[in-house]
């Protein structure tokens, strides 16, 4: 299924009404975590609130740019009433609801919601700039869905710190650790690419070609590493192993102990994280979508 709860049903027409989406989307997170925290600092849980406390402030931070960015253009804060539909979900509320109120939260958990919330922010941008009719509005989108990638890519270096401090690889199905291995999948996810766009039509197939090229560009990149046992066995679908190949190349970056591999994990581990997102915001263009 599609990324987003539901699509736009017609273009944004003005960088007015861009920003007072972006405004609206970036106040509702950062209040919304900041209930969260005072939720958990009353439930006696000062360092998941202390954790809620820095995702507001972060949201904060990008809704302080937006502001910027709306009086640079219009000498004005944006203005709500220049939105003409019903903005999609882009926040798990329900979800963040549920972790706050958890006595079995962890901040692992509360990353991963924070993750994906990102990425819907992320899906929506893209979706927007797709649609886009006027070339100052797609740049302005393209602006905005880059900037939420960014936090997403912070968040899910984050998310992995939280994960090994709080034990869960000791329990966890052991990954490739080294670059090593990884080839296969890439290669594996390029024939899966090449498959899906030969079913696919227009940009969507254009799309999944240009993914499919960047998958077999990276698996060239680790030619000199020697070949391990085929990690894509059980993965059947290419959002699954999308996502291994971005959480691996994280890990591997975090815990290397070789500069130069640490390097080229930390480079790959941008563009997955990247290719990722916009596998996420095709959709139901994807099989099994």
């Amino acid at each position: 299924m599609t990324y987003l709860t539901s699509e736009p049903p017609s273009p944004v027409r003005s960088l007015d009404e861009l920003l007072a989406i972006a405004y609206a989307l970036e106040h509702e997170a950062a209040e919304n975590y900041a209930a969260f925290a005072e939720k958990t600092r009353q439930e006696g849980l000062p360092k998941l609130a202390d954790l809620f406390e820095t995702l507001a402030a972060e949201e904060r931070h990008h809704e302080h740019y937006v502001q910027a960015w709306s009086k640079q253009h219009s000498g004005k804060t944006p203005d709500p009433a220049a939105i003409r539909w019903d903005l999609p979900e882009t926040f798990d509320l329900a979800g963040g609801r549920e972790l706050a109120s958890s006595r079995l939260a962890t901040a692992y958990r509360i990353l991963a919601v924070a993750v994906q919330n990102e990425d819907r922010a992320f899906a929506l941008w893209s979706y927007i700039a797709a649609h886009a009719e006027a070339g100052a509005i797609r740049e302005a989108a393209e602006t905005m869905a880059r900037q939420e990638l960014q936090h997403a890519w912070d968040l899910r270096r984050a998310r992995r710190q939280a994960y090994h401090a709080e034990g869960l690889g000791k329990t966890s199905p052991a990954g490739a650790k080294t670059l090593a291995g990884l080839r296969q999948l890439e290669l594996r996810l390029a024939q899966d690419l090449e498959r899906a766009a030969a079913g696919a039509q227009g940009e969507v197939a254009q799309e999944l070609r240009r993914l499919a090229q960047e998958s077999r560009q990276s698996a060239g990149q680790l030619t000199g590493v020697q070949p391990v046992e085929d990690t894509a066995k059980g993965m059947s679908d290419i959002l699954t192993i999308a996502e291994r190949l971005a959480e691996d190349y994280l890990d591997i970056s975090d815990h290397s102990s070789s500069e130069t591999e640490i390097g080229q994990a930390q480079a790959l581990a941008e563009r997955a994280v990247l290719r990722l997102a916009q596998l996420r915001a095709l959709g139901k263009a994807l099989p099994g979508g």
